[in-house]
This record gives C-alpha cells, structure tokens and sequence, in this order.
C-alpha cells in the first residue's frame, strides 16, 4: 500500500470511526435507533449543496449538516419514544426513515437524483478528520464522566427505573439521540468533501451493515469496542489479501467464531476488568520495589 493509498485509507477510517460512535451512542442505551446511513445522509448533501452551489465556507456548511443530522435525529427519535417503540419496532421505524430518504434523495433533482451529486468541493483532509476524530474521542471520554453518561449507562440497565429517581427519561435519551445524529452529519459532511461526489445509494442499507457490524464486533460494553471493531474489521481485508477470493469468507469465518466465543465482542466489561486488575498488580509490583530500594538507603 502506496502513501497515497495509505492516506486514503486512514481518512475513510478515521470518518467511519466517528460514524460509529455516532451509531454507538443510541445503541449504548439499548435503543435500536438505526437510522445512522440517513443521518449521514443528510449531513453530505446538506454540506454538500451549501458549498457547491451557494459557496458557503466549508466550516460553516459542515456545521449546518451537523445540526440538521442532529435536528432529524431529534424529530425522528422523538416521534419513536412518545409511541413507545421499542426493540424491532424501533429498528424498523428508523431504518424506514433512512431508505424513505434514499428514495426521495434518487428523485430530487436537485440533489443529482440517481446520477448522483458531482462537482463537491475537496475540502477534506487526513489532518482534518483526524483532529476531529481526536476531539470526538475526547468528548467521549468527559461524556462518561458526566451526569449525562452516568444517566446513559442507568437507562442501559434499568430504562424503567431511572423515571423514580426523578431523572427526565425523554430528555435524557433524545440528548443523546440527537448527539449520536449529529455525529453522523458530520461524518456524513466530511465524506462528501472527501470522495467529491456522491449518490443516494451510498447511504442505503449496505453502509448501515458497514458501521453496525464492527460494533458488533467490537462491543457495546465501552465506546472504543466501536473503535476497536471499526479499525479492526476494516485492516484485516488488507492484512489477508494474499488469500485473494478466500479473504471474504475467512473474514465471515472470523466474525462468527468471534461472535459465538465472545458474544459480547472484543472489549468487555470483563476483559477492562481483566487488564486493570493485571496493570494494578504491575504497578504495586514496582511500587513495592521503589519502596524496598529507599528503605536499603
């Protein structure tokens, strides 16, 4: 792999990676909102037609995106709640919502219809995504350690009991619903500035499967389970080319077995568990030998 391809690759990673924790964040609570390819979706052509055909700034254009990816994220989340839809009947009301839009985005000329929206402004860059990817990954980390997360987690054990302890259940969930939609919109803005053109049928079902497999994989336990399956699924295709046309089916092979011994995907409870308790024992370890040398003093 050429630098060029190389730089290619690391861009297309590093905006997956923030359509996963977009993906991630509804998913996190145990609520099947699966809408992620539209909310992509709205954020590319939103940023998209504002640069190309308005000159709007790029900055400005992908905030757009981002806000009305995070506005449909709230209306469509927020009709699904106030019906109480729940499990299947959620996955399946937002990922209508998703392919009603593909349809209408293949019929809109103004957005290119079928023949796609040519002509994008290149905009997007390796620098660019990777310091948003960071800044997304540092918001994740105070996420966690704010009331908000703490009260994402309490709806990921008890939905029903968290209204008890006086905690706003809806606002607290479309908060986060529209987070998760905002984040698709972004990432949604920068590939569209970075492929140059694209078509509705670039946000359909086969990039939903894209972005829910390797979170899957990597587990729903901790967000960077959804960074790890995300960097993983998409390095190993390359790391097994000399398998040729086998590599799609050892790749298939690997998630099964993966997915049968490790139902809860790579990064666990059990295995952050695990490895804090082995960096504790390492630590009193060296601890314990700082102490003996100062005492031979």
């Amino acid at each position: 792999m050429g630098n060029t391809e190389l730089g290619a690759f690391l861009t297309v990673q590093c905006i997956m990676c923030i359509a996963a924790l977009g993906h991630y964040l509804p998913l996190s609570m145990k609520q099947l909102d699966v809408g992620i390819a539209g909310y992509m979706a709205i954020g590319a052509y939103t940023s998209a037609l504002l640069t190309r055909n308005h000159d709007v700034s790029f900055a400005v254009a992908l905030l757009a995106g981002t806000g009305a990816a995070a506005l449909a994220a709230l209306i469509i989340d927020s009709l699904a709640t106030r019906v109480r839809l729940s499990g299947f009947a959620y996955a399946i009301f937002s990922l209508s919502f998703a392919e009603s839009l593909r349809v209408i985005l293949n019929n809109a000329d103004f957005a290119g219809a079928t023949t796609g929206l040519a002509g994008i402004k290149p905009h997007t860059t390796l620098g660019l995504a990777a310091t948003l990817l960071a800044l997304t990954i540092a918001g994740f980390v105070i996420l966690d350690r704010t009331r908000l997360g703490q009260l994402k987690t309490a709806i990921c054990d008890d939905e029903f009991i968290v209204p008890q302890m006086g905690v706003p259940l809806l606002a607290t969930k479309l908060t986060i619903f529209a987070i998760g939609g905002a984040l698709g919109g972004l990432s949604g803005g920068l590939f569209a500035h970075y492929v140059i053109f694209i078509r509705p049928d670039d946000f359909g079902f086969a990039l939903l499967i894209a972005i829910q497999l390797p979170i899957v994989f990597g587990g729903l336990d901790r967000f960077y389970g959804a960074l790890v399956g995300t960097v993983l699924l998409a390095t190993l295709p390359e790391l097994v080319r000399g398998l040729g046309n086998y590599r799609l089916l050892f790749i298939g092979a690997a998630t099964m077995l993966l997915l049968a011994l490790r139902p809860a995907g790579l990064v666990s409870h059990d295995n952050i568990r695990w490895i804090a308790g082995r960096f504790d024992s390492v630590r009193a370890l060296f601890g314990g030998r700082r102490r003996n040398e100062e005492a031979a003093r």
